[in-house]
């Protein structure tokens, strides 16, 4: 059934069209014919309709064949599968004009309360690394940050593919050319400017490794960093922690980047046989080393399953299929929320079902030699994936607190604080001697960092993250062309009788 979605403020719709051959028939013909032909005039109206509800639009411009005019809608219509519902156009404003064919292209409606889940992923990793920097070297150390906190990196990757599907799905059904290559720019000019300053403020730790003799390729390391390709480095390697050590994760977003546009039309197109072997071949790296882990078979010492993007596509998939059923469950540009009793309960039990799961997991993984698998394996999937679908649902009290602007804010900037934390550590580690920092508490060393990552991780991002993002994005991606208004005929004046 199609809906129609009216939005609370007027949105501006490009629609594509191309000439179509003249016809003698009249507007009001035309308008109840498929096809969705209509006469249209500069300065002129049309009124689009679907289930019976029609919106007018003032006609901005009208292009050149093949290329675009401008409509202002103050409503969007959609079918159940997301894409564009079919619509009646009918003209206004003047007699006769150019015959064209409309369809919408329609944007979806933000998330706001799934940002800030960014933060407190970014301050978990946080947490663990501090933890084994600054803590000391007792079991806890070593057991819950390694094998249970160090599960954050899962919800990242996992929010990725829910997130770049719910925004690129309707372009990717059928990927263009154009669409590809903005989306690449837009994925490097997010992750690589920040990656290069980080590695940057980590490279006096790296060059004092390279000359004790700990890092035996410099060149080959420096290498693999400048293409993000680390995560493929083996683990036995000397290099394999060099610069950034957090970086591996944005080689990992990259190997999942670059096949997002092959595999939403993969997931999407074909018989289920199709898509069911797809995802089997997508997913048998991971399954392999889930037997490996189980017993099936030795794993490689130098492979490490925690960083090698075919074994952690399984999160990035989930969240893939997890955005797949959301567009799917909501096919409109706004979510329709039910309750806010409803929407709280389920929001308070997500949260405390992640707890629970956590602390059941490592109580029952205690002591068990399996235990360094559960960050990678898939065992935090599934209450990683609840509560991502219960806040993108949104709707209660702690979304709403979520979506505020202080907590909207730590989310914007969560990756700032992510990519900087381990240089703030190396720096406090190799010039805090000054200030005899080593020899502090811990709570005070925690203290110390956290302040410091946060003042950096801001500065970062006003000053250079999002300046220079925007600016590479400008430069870089293909524009669609832009619309250039000709002339039309007027219709011949009507001699009296």
């Amino acid at each position: 059934m199609v809906r129609a979605l009216r939005l609370a403020r007027l949105s501006t719709a490009l629609v594509s069209h191309r000439v179509l051959t003249p016809d003698p028939t009249t507007v009001a013909d035309r308008a109840s014919r498929p096809g969705r032909r209509a006469d249209l005039l500069v300065g002129g109206s049309i009124s689009a309709g679907g289930s019976g509800a029609k919106q007018k639009a003032r006609v901005v411009s009208i292009a050149q064949p093949n290329q675009q005019f401008a409509l202002n809608f103050g409503a969007d219509y959609v079918d159940e599968g997301g894409a564009p519902a079919p619509f009646t156009v009918t003209a206004g404003g003047a007699e006769r004009g150019a015959p064209y064919e409309v369809s919408m292209s329609l944007r979806r409606d933000q998330l706001p309360a799934v940002t800030p889940l960014r933060f407190p992923a970014a301050f978990v990793v946080f947490v663990v690394h501090a933890w084994m920097y600054f803590k000391g070297s007792d079991r806890l150390t070593f057991v819950l940050p390694q094998h249970h906190l160090a599960a954050g990196v899962e919800f990242f990757f996992l929010l990725s593919g829910f997130i770049l599907t719910y925004n690129y799905l309707d372009e990717f059904r059928r990927p263009t050319r154009r669409a590809v290559w903005n989306f690449y720019v837009a994925r490097w000019a997010r992750i690589y400017p920040v990656h290069v300053l980080t590695a940057l403020a980590a490279l006096p730790t790296t060059v004092a490794l390279i000359r004790q003799g700990h890092i035996h390729d410099p060149a080959a390391v420096a290498v693999t960093h400048l293409f993000l390709v680390q995560s493929f480095v083996p683990i036995t390697s000397s290099g394999v922690n060099a610069f950034n050590g957090v970086s591996w994760s944005l080689s990992v977003e990259c190997c999942f980047y670059l096949v997002l546009p092959l595999l939403i039309p993969a997931l999407t197109t074909g018989s289920r046989v199709r898509r069911g072997a797809v995802l089997l071949l997508v997913l048998a790296p991971w399954l392999a080393a889930v037997a490996a882990v189980l017993g099936a078979f030795t794993m490689p010492v130098w492979l490490n399953a925690y960083r090698l993007p075919p074994v952690r596509m399984v999160d990035f998939v989930v969240g893939i299929l997890l955005g797949l059923w959301w567009c799917k469950r909501n096919p409109g540009l706004t979510v329709e929320r039910g309750p806010v009793g409803r929407a709280t309960v389920a929001e308070v039990a997500a949260v405390v079902g992640l707890g629970l799961w956590g602390w059941e997991c490592a109580r029952i993984m205690d002591g068990s030699p399996r235990e360094w698998a559960v960050a990678w394996t898939g065992v935090y999937l599934p209450p990683f994936a609840v509560c991502l679908w219960v806040f993108a649902r949104g709707g209660g009290l702690v979304s709403r607190v979520l979506a505020s602007g202080p907590l909207t804010y730590l989310g914007e900037i969560s990756y700032a604080f992510y990519m900087i934390h381990i240089p703030v550590f190396l720096a406090f580690i190799r010039y805090g001697g000054r200030i005899r920092f080593l020899s502090w508490e811990w709570k005070w060393q925690w203290a110390a960092v956290g302040v410091t990552t946060f003042a950096l991780a801001v500065a970062c991002y006003h000053l250079y993250e999002i300046p220079l993002r925007d600016r590479l994005r400008k430069r870089l991606s293909i524009r669609k062309p832009v619309p250039q208004p000709v002339a039309v005929p007027e219709a011949p004046a009507r001699r009296a009788a």
